[in-house]
């Protein structure tokens, strides 16, 4: 038990969660870069998308949904800006615009991800013992093809998608939004997310009135200053002794 009380839904992030990238974002960018015609180094790509993400973020949050932007308009503008903030032509007649479709497309396959190694059989652990299990994401729509790309769809019990719904982590409309989607729960504390941001997904949740676990390769960081000893995993499996250890 949890604080005395049982849980009985179990949410999860999906980037760096219950799914990581194959590659650094610089090696997926130069490798269709290159089918162009375009040469770029990869560290830089890298390193100029993290800066390039994070600046549309700020301008304009959740992949555009609320300002009426569509995600493809909005990767468009990442792509476009990445490129050229990496060295490459401001204009290239229409060939940002086919990259961006292509990279776009790319990230909805296991060209671009892979699954935790536990994240399906935890899933299945989990559901075998009664637990509804949902996902909670700062996503664009693409999301749901994703999952079932990567064998993850028919597990999971709803998808709280942030374009779709247009809020995001960690509002607390967004975990409400989950809570409406499990007929089963009636109440906040009968529910755990997992993620692996302290912010987005562990402060995002206990504010809500939610347990929540986060899932990290360096349990010692500073960013994990706020969270809780003991609501730190370092492998994903350890969510389903967790889970497991109320029931005792």
């Amino acid at each position: 038990m949890i604080n005395g009380k049982v849980c009985k839904l179990v949410t999860f992030d999906v980037t760096n969660t219950i799914l990581k990238f194959k590659h650094s974002s610089g090696y997926q960018y130069g490798r269709v870069a290159r089918k162009y015609g375009l040469n770029v180094d990869e560290e830089k790509l890298s390193s100029c998308f993290k800066q390039q993400f994070k600046l549309k973020l700020e301008e304009c949050p959740n992949f555009g949904a609320q300002h009426g932007i569509t995600y493809h308009r909005w990767w468009r503008s990442v792509v476009q800006n990445t490129f050229i903030s990496a060295g490459c032509p401001a204009h290239i007649d229409g060939t940002y615009s086919k990259m961006s479709k292509e990279l776009v497309e790319e990230y909805t396959t296991s060209e671009c991800w892979e699954r935790n190694p536990g994240a399906k059989r935890l899933f299945q652990s989990l559901r075998k013992r009664g637990f509804s299990v949902g996902i909670i994401s700062n996503f664009d729509e693409r999301l749901k093809t994703l999952l079932a790309h990567m064998e993850l769809l028919k597990l999971v019990d709803f998808i709280i998608c942030s374009y779709e719904v247009k809020c995001y982590k960690p509002d607390k409309k967004i975990f409400n939004l989950a809570l409406l989607a499990c007929p089963e729960v009636r109440e906040s504390w009968e529910c755990t997310h997992v993620g692996d941001d302290a912010i987005n997904d562990y402060q995002g949740a206990r504010d809500s009135g939610w347990n929540a676990l986060v899932l990290t390769d360096n349990p010692d960081s500073g960013k994990l200053s706020n969270v809780s000893k003991e609501h730190i995993v370092t492998d994903i499996m350890q969510v389903r002794d967790f889970m497991l250890n109320q029931l005792k």
